[in-house]
């Protein structure tokens, strides 16, 4: 009997460590391409030989996904793989009736076959959406341990592999410096800037056996802050989700988000601070059913800024995280909420000044209204976001991106920036339950 052949559809990241955890040096399998969707510049070019293994001296080739059709009626193809998140359950079933459609099987991996197991504690920290606030929570976790236990604390990201794979089988940053200089996309300093300006040391990449090994040679403890509302890729110690009540939906309609509800310790219930007791009692019921063992704490999220002078009275462009804003949904985020908290006189609309692959995006993305995305996967999109933020009549640059943009795109001195944070509401119970939790599980000694 031959090997089984497959197709990996990914976006540049999850689908590389399916490959590592699966089918690499596997004999079984053929794998006859990955296919890529959501991010640019990927497309087209070979997953080299020296990280393929011995069975792929060649390579393996990355083509769109739209041309997966195509793919499949050249190709013996058997069975075709979803490796990407923050879809709604139906887009995946769309996903599945497309390819079933085509003749190959369609499959959703398991956790236990994603699962890298580390030397050091780890506390997951994922979610149902993008811009649910992992990072936030993410960053109350190392503040809680660091100063109740006097421990060191390494944050260990989702993957992000969009310039040259091979320097990012394992990536490490240190502070914005590092991410700065060694960046190859925009996102990757906006994942994370917030924890290196906070003091700790991130690792990402391909490769997460490296990545573990690496990370616990730093920290007593690894913070897993997933990307989009993927699952972990390190086994959890302590697994945290964090629920954006703002979308109430993905209560139970994004996948895999439903996964890390159902398998969370503690379910955070963000941006809670309006809801009713009565929308309260009805968000436990349903998680009840979701999760009948999860503790439930609900929390919300303050903007704050670092110059609120700069904004009050005046002309501001808003920059928002860019997958936040696209294929996350929202129309807007921190720095739009921040701009009205802080009595800007107007928000200029980005769109009649929008240059190259940013005018795109925004007809790509109709619900997008008077924000700019941080689309900076390629110098040429960096160029773009650079041209449209000099074009716009405006006095003060908002950021609700952590990215250092100033740095990044030598913006104009007489364009006051403005840096956004979020402050959690809430910690106290939240702090109770962790602590709890890794009490009983001896976590910690």
């Amino acid at each position: 009997m031959g090997c089984e052949s497959v197709v990996i559809m990914g976006a540049g990241g999850k689908d590389f460590h399916v490959f590592n955890s699966v089918f690499k040096n596997n004999p079984a399998y053929r794998v006859v391409a990955f296919t890529v969707s959501q991010i640019p510049g990927i497309e087209r070019r070979i997953y080299p030989p020296k990280l393929a293994g011995k069975l792929y001296p060649s390579g393996i080739p990355i083509i769109p996904e739209e041309e997966l059709p195509r793919l499949l009626r050249n190709e013996k193809v058997d069975t075709v793989i979803l490796a990407y998140s923050d879809l709604s359950h139906m887009e995946v079933m769309h996903k599945a009736a497309w390819i079933n459609s085509m003749g190959p099987s369609f499959k959703l991996l398991g956790v236990e076959q994603l699962w890298v197991r580390a030397e050091k504690p780890v506390i997951a920290v994922c979610g149902t959406s993008t811009g649910a606030g992992k990072s936030t929570v993410a960053k109350e976790v190392l503040s809680i341990l660091e100063r109740e236990f006097v421990l060191r604390g390494v944050v260990v990201r989702h993957p992000m592999t969009y310039g040259d794979f091979e320097r990012s089988v394992v990536v490490r940053v240190a502070s914005v410096e590092d991410l700065v200089k060694r960046t190859q996309s925009l996102e990757e300093v906006e994942e994370a800037a917030l924890h290196v300006r906070n003091g700790h040391v991130v690792y990402y990449g391909i490769d997460y056996v490296k990545i573990a090994v690496e990370a616990a040679k730093e920290g007593d403890f690894l913070v897993w802050d997933g990307g989009n509302n993927d699952v972990p890729l390190l086994k959890p110690d302590v697994y945290i989700t964090v629920l954006d009540v703002t979308r109430e939906e993905d209560l139970e309609g994004t996948y895999p988000g439903e996964v890390n509800l159902r398998l969370a310790d503690i379910i955070v219930v963000n941006k809670s601070e309006k809801l009713s007791s009565s929308d309260k009692e009805r968000i436990l019921r349903r998680l009840e059913q979701l999760n009948g063992r999860a503790a439930v704490v609900f929390t919300g999220m303050e903007v704050e800024v670092d110059n609120p002078s700069a904004i009050r009275g005046r002309r501001v462009a808003v920059v928002e995280d860019s997958p936040t804003v696209t294929h996350g949904g929202r129309a807007y985020a921190a720095g739009y909420v921040a701009a009205l908290k802080y009595g800007a006189r107007e928000i200029v609309d980005p769109r009649p000044y929008a240059k190259g692959e940013l005018r795109e995006l925004y007809e790509r993305y109709p619900h997008l209204g008077r924000v700019v995305p941080s689309l900076g996967y390629t110098g040429e999109q960096l160029q773009s976001l650079r041209e449209t933020l000099i074009s716009m009549p405006c006095e003060a640059i908002v950021l609700g991106t952590p990215a250092p943009l100033r740095e990044l795109l030598d913006l104009p001195e007489d364009r006051e920036v403005v840096h956004v944070k979020y402050q959690l509401i809430g910690v106290e119970e939240f702090r109770e339950n962790l602590l709890k939790l890794l009490e009983e599980r001896n976590i910690f000694g």
